[in-house]
């Protein structure tokens, strides 16, 4: 039966020595193993390879023995895609290849897929020297194996962690947390809940607490003569906010107001559209009728509509309608379809610099009807 260990090479030894001069250290990169030709052999310190190679990987970990500080061991990990090879020899190999030390290992088979065996082999070799502190690890950095030890030790640190931050009431939810903040809630909204029944009024005027409130179609100072419901919100002495909500199914209407220093502002309609403005026409052009002036709005989505009916009649060719002011015209140049006269049909641009030119072929005495919509610059 042959005896199984270890022994550093020449090469290896020369380059701990010379490690220790320097004061520098000696990179080990690779393990590899070979089958020794079918047989074990005794290795020799004049060695610079394997017998008969098989395979090499990365060392995946090296470490120094914590009952000897001389003795380095170092793990690596044959993956599952490697195989098909008996394991009769050993070889450690440094950054630059060289042969840093040999032994001989369990005569051991690693079976490959194709045999219908999958099976990751852990390696563990050690090397005894004077000096395990000039030996340090390579590390290939598009390679990542890890040995049992070290993954274990990683799950340990991780199961570590996670057990002080669950158990840190600083960071997480507790019962008394939660208790105190249903507490506040309470003064807050009625009943700690939005879900819960509001508190009913007869006059928005006296909701000048924080809470929830329900009002009726009688109740005074309301925007609106309907049942509504809402929030107040008291950020100090001198200033609180009301925010209400017309209660119905067809209608979604909100309102808001403050009071400031004991004074009550006017309901604001939130998302309400503005009031348009008339268009300023240019010469040869007139509204056709007072109750549908062309004119303008921007939406709170930032979309600009133009309407109305406006005419053409002294006879000449202007195309130039009006030009919108900065805020509200397009992004690019639109086209958009118009009707002329009623029953003939044209189009009109709308370019960037805010003009409203209308193309009616041949035609000077008509009557236009726009109605166009398209996003602005400013929003």
């Amino acid at each position: 039966m042959a005896q199984y260990g270890t022994i550093i090479t020449n090469i290896g030894l020369a380059q701990i020595a010379n490690a220790q001069i320097t004061q520098t250290k000696v990179g080990l990169e690779y393990i590899a193993l070979g089958d020794g030709n079918g047989a074990h052999y005794v290795p020799k310190q004049n060695q610079t390879a394997l017998i008969h190679e098989v395979w090499r990987g990365p060392i995946a970990e090296l470490s120094i023995d914590p009952t000897n500080s001389n003795r380095i061991i170092i793990d690596a990990v044959i993956p599952v895609t490697a195989g098909g090879f008996t394991i009769r020899e050993i070889g450690i190999f440094d950054d630059k290849n060289n042969l840093i030390a040999v032994g001989q290992y369990p005569e051991k088979y690693k079976p490959q897929l194709s045999e219908g065996v999958s099976e990751e082999t852990l390696i563990h070799f050690v090397i005894e020297t004077n000096n395990a502190d000039v030996v340090k690890l390579t590390i290939d950095p598009t390679v990542i194996i890890a040995s049992r030890n070290y993954v274990d030790g990683k799950v340990g640190q991780v199961q570590t962690a996670l057990t002080e931050h669950s158990a840190d009431n600083n960071i997480h939810v507790t019962a008394a947390k939660q208790t105190k903040w249903n507490s506040v809630s309470n003064d807050v909204l009625s009943g700690g809940r939005l879900s819960s029944a509001g508190k009913p009024l007869t006059d928005w005027n006296l909701a000048v607490d924080n809470g929830y409130y329900t009002s009726v179609t009688t109740t005074l100072n309301s925007p609106v003569a309907n049942y509504c419901s809402g929030i107040v919100e008291v950020f100090n002495v001198n200033f609180l906010k009301q925010t209400i909500r017309q209660v119905d199914q067809l209608v979604n209407r909100v309102f808001t107001r403050v009071r400031q220093s004991g004074v009550w502002g006017e309901w604001v309609e939130l998302n309400a559209l503005p009031a348009p403005t008339s268009a300023v026409l240019a010469t040869g052009w007139s509204n056709s009728y007072d109750y549908n002036m062309l004119r303008y709005y921007k939406d709170s989505f930032g979309i600009v509509h133009v309407t109305g009916r406006v005419k053409r009649a002294d006879g000449n060719s202007t195309r130039l309608i009006t030009t919108l002011p900065v805020g509200y015209r397009p992004l690019a140049q639109q086209e958009c379809p118009v009707t002329v006269n009623m029953v003939n049909s044209g189009y009109v641009d709308v370019q960037t610099n805010g003009n409203i030119e209308v193309w009616l072929e041949g035609t000077t005495n008509v009557s236009v009807m726009l109605d166009i919509s398209f996003p602005t610059t400013i929003v």
